[in-house]
């Protein structure tokens, strides 16, 4: 994780309901002005927004997780804070860590072998889908068996 993300992952505590209660009145303005100046928002429409959002966080929502938060803030309250409620949907899309990054990388190395060192890219795309695929229980045979049968049809003799 680069130096510069880890200042604007800290500031979206602003919106964690357990966190939010120990933070001072000088720790929420930073907090707030790093998310405003990281993701070009207006400063003082983000500022106005979260004294509505603080009385959320103190009240019903006090005990929920920071996930159910956002989610909240973006099914819910889209039209009464519109820039909190942007900020919220895209922490939603931050990847905190770099597993799933691993994972890919791990099983790459799985099916790219010595053996397999001429295969394109395309079929290791391809080959590393097919494994990450459904488990053999779960696979719809019957769909999969009519798919493969209409394109037969389309495309052979």
């Amino acid at each position: 994780m680069s130096s510069e993300s880890t200042p604007v992952l800290t500031a979206f505590s602003v919106f964690e309901p357990q966190t939010n209660e120990t933070l001072s009145e000088n720790d929420t303005e930073e907090n707030l002005l790093t998310l405003s100046k990281f993701y070009d928002v207006n400063f003082t429409e983000l500022k106005r927004e979260y004294i509505g959002v603080k009385t959320l966080l103190k009240g019903s929502y006090r005990n929920i997780t920071y996930q159910a938060f956002c989610k909240m803030m973006t099914r819910r309250h889209q039209h009464e804070f519109p820039v909190i409620q942007k900020l919220c949907h895209m922490s939603l899309c931050i990847p905190i860590t770099s597993v799933a990054c691993e994972r890919g990388f791990s099983l790459q190395n799985i099916i790219k072998t010595k053996l397999r060192t001429l295969i394109t890219p395309e079929n290791l795309e391809m080959l590393m889908k097919l494994s990450n695929g459904p488990c053999l229980e779960e696979f719809p045979y019957q769909m999969a068996i009519n798919y493969w049968h209409k394109k037969k049809k389309t495309f052979g003799p």
